[in-house]
Order: structure tokens, then sequence, then C-alpha cells
């Protein structure tokens, strides 16, 4: 089930991305959510991320 759809509706950008893993089985996800018209920003803020835990 994707919880993204409130902040859709509000006019706030919201994205999910992987985290990582528990136990080496279970996903973690790290749900990030911006200001209204922030798309941009969110998309930049998620890459980041996925690149720093890409490096760990």
């Amino acid at each position: 089930m994707k919880f993204t759809g409130l902040f859709n509706v509000t006019g706030h950008p919201a994205i999910t991305i992987n985290a990582g893993f528990i136990n080496s089985k279970l996903p973690v996800g790290l749900q990030l959510v911006g200001g209204c018209f922030e798309d941009k920003k969110m998309i930049e803020a998620a890459m980041e991320i996925e690149h720093m835990l890409s490096n760990q």
C-alpha cells in the first residue's frame, strides 16, 4: 500500500526510497515529504540520500 496519496492531494510532494535492509531480509523505506511545489528539492534530496546510502 502506498501512503503518499494524502500528500499528493494536499500539494505536498512526497517520495519513498529504499534505505537498505534489516537483518539482511526486510527492506526499509524512507519517506520524504516537502513543502508545496518543492518537487525539485525533493528529487535532489532523494538522489543525495541514495548516493550516500550506496557508498556505505
